[in-house]
């Protein structure tokens, strides 16, 4: 492969599916150092590695492409070999030009990972701001052997650039029917599906040869602007912005979504009968209040957490990528 200078280029393939949208790459080689003293030596004597547990983690403004391939709380296999294989993950990097711009010949960077899983580790909106989710890439090696990320020296991807599909933070009902929100507002949050992974290797091996799910806990954490809305909602009386008057909430069924609005290019936002905004619904939780924000003149900000549990049915949350927001009686 060719040296000098590579950056971010804007593509990567998941299986099946091209994300053209990338904004930052993460790529960690997971290097687990056994650094030995022995004696009564007071400096080490000997050193291995004990593990090695290497990583991908991309972040895109793709949501929808994202989120109707890889499941919020459940993620998404890459398989080789057996069961239903995958093509691979592949991630490419882009050499920079000394004195010029991007090269465009033979010499870019790929890196492949043919069998792992993959997971969505966080959603982030902000009003006005294009919505980024966080994809991390766990790779595992069945016979816990060969290397689990291979680099390459490869020719131009060609696949296109592209940025064509945007979403920002949109309203949020608690507790209500319609769109007439709980919260006036909303300036955005992150959403985190709270996945616990568990990592298996095992028989002597230097790589993990198992990846699952252990345990998922999800939440969302918004930030509001309109005090009294929340001042209502925890206390149900009239506006009270005393702490002490600050109570949890139990989510009424049904009635609570965040919803991410679609925004148009060389335009402003999609009209909310066009079922191409994003959904996050959950039937049963919680929502507690968290830290007031304030700094000098400007209005003050309360962040609040929203965390789902399961009602034995539905699931613990529920993501629609084809949302309608619904207009108030």
């Amino acid at each position: 492969m060719a040296t000098g200078v590579y950056g971010l280029y804007h593509a990567a393939v998941l299986d099946d599916i091209n994300l053209t949208q990338i904004t930052n790459v993460s790529i960690s080689p997971g290097i687990a150092n056994r650094i030995i003293a022995a004696g009564g030596n007071i400096d080490p004597r000997f050193m291995t590695i004990g593990k090695l547990t290497p990583g991908i983690q991309i972040v895109t403004t793709e949501l929808k492409r994202v989120l109707d391939k890889v499941a919020l709380l459940s993620g998404f296999e890459l398989i080789s070999t057996g069961g239903s294989p995958t093509l691979p993950f592949n991630l490419f990097l882009q050499r920079h030009v000394a004195a010029g711009v991007r090269s465009v010949g033979s010499d870019f960077l790929k890196f492949s990972v043919t069998d792992g899983m993959v997971v969505i580790r966080a959603i982030s909106f902000a009003d006005g701001q294009e919505s980024t989710v966080a994809i991390d890439i766990i790779p595992v090696k069945a016979d816990g052997t060969n290397p689990l990320v291979v680099a390459t020296g490869i020719a131009s991807p060609a696949i296109a650039v592209g940025t064509g599909e945007v979403w920002t933070s949109g309203p949020v009902k608690i507790n209500t029917p319609n769109s007439e929100t709980s919260f006036i507002h909303m300036l955005g949050g992150t959403i985190d599906p709270g996945l616990d992974i568990e990592r298996i290797g095992g028989d002597g091996h230097i790589y993990d040869k198992f990846a699952a799910i252990r345990s998922r806990n999800p939440s969302m954490r918004l930030r509001i602007a309109d005090m009294g809305s929340l001042a209502d909602l925890f206390s149900g009386t009239t506006p009270n912005l005393e702490m002490t008057g600050i109570a949890a909430t139990a989510v009424a069924l049904d009635l609570t979504t965040v919803y991410l609005t679609k925004m148009l290019e060389h335009s402003v936002r999609e009209i909310n009968a066009t079922a191409t905004h994003i959904s996050f619904a959950l039937t049963k939780g919680k929502i507690d209040p968290d830290a007031f924000n304030a700094a000098g003149p400007s209005a003050m900000t309360q962040s609040v957490i929203i965390t789902p549990i399961d009602d034995g049915t539905a699931a613990i949350l529920a993501i629609d990528t084809t949302a309608t927001i619904p207009v108030a009686p």
